[in-house]
């Protein structure tokens, strides 16, 4: 029976994808094959009334990733249709958020930034989902279950400091490669809660999620050698390890079409357990907004989105001192994962995309700018359209090396990018 089944799914299900070659070089220095790539993707598409799905599987051979063959699930999910109600179950890409570079609401779904890619958005993919969602008219009201935890990925420091204090020594080791993630429990699951709607120009969207971080704080392990007094001297070593800890976030979203100009809102609040500040391994909460614009221009072959983001950290700078100096190392460390350098840390984010009038060409420029660490990052691309579903592309990824973002940290690993690309889409 579940074999009938299966089949008939198979029947009405449209299969497509592409190839492609890509291949990744480090341009400001020894000119390093970051990435040499063969990507095989397909996707497959149902739409039948009662049901539907997608699927998206990449099979990608890279000579220069420590695995030479990866199988990447992207996404796989069914959604069934009865009425005004729906039910997604699966692996789904959750994209939220009107801003044209970053959106502080779109929290839950992860990142991967350990591996380089053309395109923004191919650096995440789903994360497993139960998703009810009940629509009247142009509202809505949803409610998802993740049973299991994933976070970004991007490198993370492995690292053995000595620290001079006073006469003597101690040694803090940075453990990144062994994360304490949550349980992988139904106790542990992550749920959200999201309503919106639309009414004329005006639509909205306000979102309540419990769950855990997606960027790493830090646990801390003290070692005394025997016989030394913890109130007199300080811990011999300090063993760190990233840690994944609870969070809530509260957002909403707010965009206004004014004639060709798209005006939007994207704000968010994140609590953490350290609400007073006082835990220097522990990020602080903040609140995240981008407040900006969308415009199309000649005929709508040109696109333009701007940006004005701001975090304001709460309860920053109070982490307590001591003696020894500990938890300002401490501090020092965290800051490296959560990216807390500043109480108010403004940003501005644009995209900007275009094609002639044969849409034959085109190009992107995507990128943000930290207006206080002087530093940004830019994602540029030149394509051309060789064939009926033939395209090749130039680019570039562009990072400053402060550290003080995931993108920075990418500069500082990868340096500066440029790739080439062909592709066959089928």
């Amino acid at each position: 029976m579940a074999i009938s089944w299966l089949m008939v799914l198979l029947a009405y299900t449209h299969l497509g994808g592409y190839l492609r070659f890509e291949s990744f070089v480090r341009v400001d220095s020894g000119y390093q094959i970051h990435k040499l790539a063969t990507t095989l993707q397909l996707r497959t598409t149902l739409d039948q009334p009662g049901i539907s799905g997608f699927s998206a599987l990449n099979l990608i051979m890279d000579r220069r990733a420590p695995d030479p063959v990866i199988f990447r699930p992207i996404e796989l999910y069914l959604t069934f249709h009865r009425g005004p109600v729906d039910l997604t179950l699966g692996k789904k890409i959750l994209t939220w958020g009107a801003g044209v570079f970053v959106s502080p609401s779109d929290f839950v779904n992860p990142w991967d930034f350990s591996v380089l890619y053309s395109d923004l958005e191919e650096f995440r993919e789903g994360i497993e989902v139960a998703d009810f969602a009940y629509y009247r008219g142009n509202a809505f009201v949803e409610l998802a279950f993740l049973p299991m935890f994933r976070p970004n990925t991007y490198p993370l420091p492995s690292l053995q400091i000595p620290v001079p204090a006073g006469p003597d020594t101690f040694v803090v080791f940075m453990d990144g490669t062994h994360p304490v993630l949550p349980e992988p429990t139904l106790k542990k699951g992550e749920g959200f809660l999201r309503v919106g709607g639309t009414w004329g120009p005006m639509d909205f969207r306000l979102l309540a999620f419990r769950g855990f971080d997606r960027d790493p704080d830090l646990q801390v392990r003290y070692v005394w050698l025997p016989g030394s007094n913890p109130q007199e001297h300080p811990p011999d070593t300090i063993h760190l390890r990233p840690e994944y800890r609870p969070v809530w976030m509260g957002a909403g979203t707010l965009t206004w079409i004014v004639g060709p100009w798209e005006l939007h809102a994207d704000v968010a609040y994140v609590r953490t357990e350290d609400t007073d500040g006082t835990l220097p391994t522990v990020k602080n909460p903040y609140v995240y907004g981008a407040f900006g614009f969308f415009r199309s221009f000649w005929n709508d072959q040109w696109s333009l989105g701007l940006d004005l983001l701001v975090k304001r950290i709460f309860a920053f700078g109070q982490t307590p001192e001591d003696p020894m100096g500990v938890n300002a190392l401490l501090e020092e460390q965290a800051r490296m994962l959560n990216f807390q350098y500043e109480e108010t840390q403004p940003s501005l984010a644009f995209h900007l995309q275009g094609s002639d009038t044969r849409d034959l060409w085109r190009w992107s420029a995507s990128g943000i700018y930290d207006l206080r660490a002087r530093e940004g990052f830019l994602l540029a691309t030149l394509s051309y359209a060789w064939a009926d579903g033939v395209s090749l592309q130039v680019g570039g990824l562009f990072s400053g090396r402060k550290g003080r973002s995931p993108f920075s940290q990418m500069g500082r690993h990868l340096g500066q990018v440029g790739f080439l690309e062909a592709r066959w889409s089928f």
